[in-house]
């Protein structure tokens, strides 16, 4: 498989720094041989961003990649249509989602909205705000290694400003910082 992983985006937050990249070929419409392009391009990406040809993507058993001889990473991959995104942290266990905009989100709203948000945001969500708590959400469970039992019940985000989202979980608030255009949404935690 040959392609370029030069020039990605590099976004710095506090918890690390994100590559964000679009592939400029369309994926295999195969799932399996989706997978393993995505795969192949975070593989890519770190390797260039290190300067290591040995760092090297595993994955646990809870589908939580890790750099096998990197202990001292944490990393966190998130794909949607030909967009990726690889946060890695020299700190703490992080997590992140991208998602491209589609236009059938709002249909999904009973899938991941709780009650809770329902009545901070007044039940009048903007297609904007359902993008970032979709992400915020999936950032967060990645983040905590997919050890969330009921993301959407669990899981709550109280407030968007202009850059960051408020996820209350377990009686803590976590901050993350979000970016968002008109193509896609990208939430870092």
């Amino acid at each position: 498989m040959s392609f370029s992983t030069e020039n990605p985006q590099l976004i710095q937050v506090a918890s690390g720094t994100v590559l964000l990249f679009r592939s400029g070929d369309h994926l295999p419409a195969e799932p399996s041989e989706k997978k393993a392009r995505e795969r192949s391009i975070a593989q890519q990406l770190l390797r260039d961003h290190l300067q290591d040809p040995a760092a090297l993507i595993h994955h646990e058993a809870s589908g939580k990649p890790f750099v096998a001889n990197r202990p001292d990473l944490r990393i966190s991959v998130s794909h949607s249509g030909t967009w990726l995104a690889l946060c890695i942290s020299l700190a703490e266990a992080v997590g992140v989602d991208v998602q491209i905009h589609t236009s059938n989100l709002s249909r999904g709203l009973d899938y991941f909205i709780n009650d809770r948000e329902k009545q901070v945001f007044g039940n009048q969500f903007t297609d904007d705000q359902l993008y970032v708590t979709w992400c915020a959400k999936e950032a967060f469970y990645k983040k905590l290694g997919g050890t969330i039992d009921d993301l959407r019940e669990d899981v709550s985000v109280l407030n968007i400003s202009k850059q960051s989202v408020t996820i209350h979980y377990e009686n803590q608030e976590i901050e993350a910082v979000y970016l968002q255009d008109e193509v896609k949404t990208l939430v870092v935690v």
